[in-house]
């Protein structure tokens, strides 16, 4: 999974947009999100999401 964020130099509030699956659908979606523009003052970047790994689940008799 791949977070997709936008940062606020000026004010330095982060904000995530959206989420997706793989690389390439984030390539895809930043060349559409791209197209309306960003202000002079934001950044867009890109984080893998890692989630903890899940405990096992506690098996009943």
């Amino acid at each position: 999974m791949v977070a997709i964020k936008l940062y606020d130099i000026e004010t330095g509030h982060v904000e995530t947009l959206t989420e997706v699956a793989t690389a390439e659908s984030a390539r895809a979606w930043l060349a559409s999100f791209g197209s309306g523009g960003i202000g002079a003052n934001d950044v867009i970047y890109t984080t893998e999401i890692t989630r903890p790994a899940r405990p096992p689940l506690a098996r009943v008799p």
